[in-house]
């Protein structure tokens, strides 16, 4: 769990989710801004990294701390969800043991209740 929530705040949410995500869908979006494209491509290969030993940890279990979830699936699911929106998440998780758990994670009834704005979910 650990590892998991390292990987999360160190590399993968700030050096390829906010990037990808903000510049596809939070800047052009909500704010009127246009895509910085240069920063996407940036972040693309720090995604692949990223991905790729998430995948790796999750393995075949269930959740990322084994049979029951942790605070580091709790925390990965928000992320995933928003960055899955866009055509770069779609294409990185795609074949990973990352989109099944993806969507048990936003199947859960606490995942729902607590859905971004439907401002947000709309401008994905």
């Amino acid at each position: 769990m650990n590892q998991v929530i390292g990987i999360i705040e160190w590399y993968f949410f700030p050096k390829a989710a906010a990037p990808i995500a903000f510049n596809r869908i939070i800047g052009p979006k909500l704010l009127g801004l246009p895509s910085d494209e240069a920063a996407i491509a940036e972040a693309v290969p720090m995604a692949h990294t990223c991905f790729d030993e998430l995948n790796r940890l999750l393995g075949d279990q269930f959740y990322f701390g084994g049979e029951r979830i942790s605070i580091a699936d709790i925390m990965l699911a928000a992320q995933l969800d928003l960055l899955c929106d866009t055509p770069e998440g779609r294409e990185l998780i795609g074949g990973t043991r990352l989109k099944p758990w993806l969507e048990r994670m936003t199947s859960r009834p606490s995942f729902a209740a607590t859905e971004p704005p439907a401002m947000l979910r709309d401008a994905a």
